[in-house]
């Protein structure tokens, strides 16, 4: 974006002054030197989106291999939350966990439920584990999470809360989860973490890509 303007910047000063007379070298400088500010404002904060998107995709693919083994080893059915927010902002998560195992609910299933009055909701059998973070872990400015996709819903989550599973026996829900920045440009970042079933881990995609995309039966 910053090197757009700057481009569109350059050509009118360039246009002002060839419309009067040729270049001078002052005139030229100048022109140089407003192109040169403009980009080291701007370049600056893009890159630290992109390294921020780059932190964030990496601490979920750790954090899922650490949340696999905690649940394997404790026998409990556990799930890494991700909350939307509000219009791509305080987008947070944090992990919680239940004793034994538990049926996952498809998406269907838990709309009904948050439909029903208060106090006729089945309360929830998980709890937040302050193992992994007393307070849910909050997106840096600028970063979200562009949608993720799991084997218990039939489409991307890109709104409200968003579950991916781990059962008590060590098998991890497939899931594609992607993290971007803000389109503050045309071309914004897009990572994706794709956790393996079998081990928990995640592997890092530096683009968009859907459960779909990988083909795993």
């Amino acid at each position: 974006m910053a090197v757009k303007v700057a481009t569109k910047t350059i050509k009118t000063s360039l246009r002002m002054i060839s419309s009067k007379r040729g270049f001078t070298l002052i005139e030229i400088l100048i022109v140089v030197g407003i192109l040169g500010g403009i980009i080291a404002v701007g370049l600056p904060k893009l890159r630290s989106n992109r390294e921020n998107v780059k932190s964030i995709t990496r601490k979920i693919a750790v954090l899922s291999r650490e949340v696999r083994t905690y649940c394997r080893l404790k026998r409990m059915t556990c799930r890494i939350v991700f909350d939307f927010g509000n219009n791509q902002k305080d987008e947070t998560f944090w992990v919680e966990g239940a004793a034994g195992s538990i049926v996952i609910m498809s998406k269907e299933s838990r709309e009904k439920i948050a439909d029903l009055p208060a106090d006729e909701r089945p309360k929830s059998p998980f709890q937040r584990l302050d193992r992994f973070g007393k307070d849910p872990f909050k997106l840096p400015s600028g970063v979200f999470v562009g949608s993720i996709e799991t084997t218990s819903n039939n489409e991307p989550v890109t709104t409200g809360p968003a579950y991916v599973y781990y059962s008590s026996e060590g098998l991890v829900e497939k899931a594609a989860i992607q993290i971007s920045n803000k389109s503050t440009t045309n071309t914004p970042t897009v990572w994706t973490v794709i956790l393996n079933p079998l081990t928990g881990s995640g592997d890092v995609v530096e683009k968009a890509m859907s459960l779909k995309d990988l083909r795993i039966d």
